[in-house]
């Protein structure tokens, strides 16, 4: 059961890394001021073909989405339905959440597949944030639920609030990321360079005080935490293009998965 779980971990992975790509590709992340250089890019190059074709690494990029989801998909299936009778109440409302997030994900992709570049400069707008915080978030939660399903719980209770609050910490943060590569507001840098500081700050104390009780995952989330935090600092300078963007949210859902796993490892 590990080794399907751990597999799964790694398709969720490279799935979050290809979504995030297609949707951050076109955004009007990097722009400044945006959306407003997004439209004048478009008003630049108004003869572009409707019919043109992606770029070839777009495509390749969607063939390997498809391919993961789909194999994900199978891969849940087979982790809810042989470990689903001897799981606690927990692990199974994050085996049932795999199969529900993964339906979510595959009906938005399909109503709402990522733009071409040149559906972009011909004018067409990005998806709305709703459609990108559900696409990325459900990629986080994803990572999260397999997290959990991974990590074997100590024996007393476990430290529920604080757990339940960095968590829920981190998928806020992660929200605001989503807002500021949408670009339709200004301040949203700014409110997630907030965010994302208090949080490493509650994520820094808690990984303290845990540190002797479960060291190991302690010092991962920290790791993890860190390396998100510095991967977003252009965010800053309103200066994250979307390469760096795509980076940063897939260390973002792994802050999540460590936040999630600490919760799991860790006692009250």
């Amino acid at each position: 059961m590990r080794a399907l779980l751990w597999l799964a971990l790694l398709l969720v992975l490279g799935v979050s890394l290809c979504s995030a790509a297609l949707r951050l590709a076109n955004s009007p992340i990097g722009c400044t001021p945006a959306p407003a250089c997004a439209l004048e890019t478009a008003a630049a190059q108004p003869t572009t073909p409707a019919d043109a074709q992606p770029p070839a690494w777009q495509q390749t990029l969607r063939l390997t989405h498809r391919i993961s989801a789909s194999l994900a998909g199978v891969v849940f299936l087979f982790i809810v339905v042989f470990g689903f009778a001897r799981w606690s109440a927990s692990q199974r409302v994050a085996g049932l959440a795999l199969l529900v997030l993964t339906l979510a994900l595959a009906l938005v992709g399909r109503i709402t597949p990522a733009p071409s570049a040149a559906a972009v400069l011909g004018g067409v707008p990005p998806p709305s944030a709703p459609v990108v915080l559900t696409n990325l978030l459900g990629g986080h939660l994803l990572l999260a639920a397999l997290a959990w399903l991974l990590v074997t719980p100590p024996s007393g209770p476990r430290a529920a609030w604080p757990g339940a609050g960095l968590s829920a910490a981190v998928l806020a943060v992660s929200a605001s990321g989503v807002m500021v590569t949408i670009g339709t507001a200004a301040g949203w840098a700014s409110a997630h360079a907030a965010l994302g500081a208090a949080a490493l700050l509650a994520l820094a104390v808690l990984a303290w005080r845990w540190r002797g009780r479960a060291t190991a995952l302690a010092a991962a989330t920290a790791l993890v935490a860190a390396a998100t935090a510095f991967s977003g600092l252009p965010t800053l300078q309103q200066a994250l293009h979307w390469p760096a963007a795509v980076v940063h949210s897939v260390l973002a859902g792994l802050t999540l998965a460590a936040a999630a796993a600490l919760w799991r490892g860790s006692r009250g």
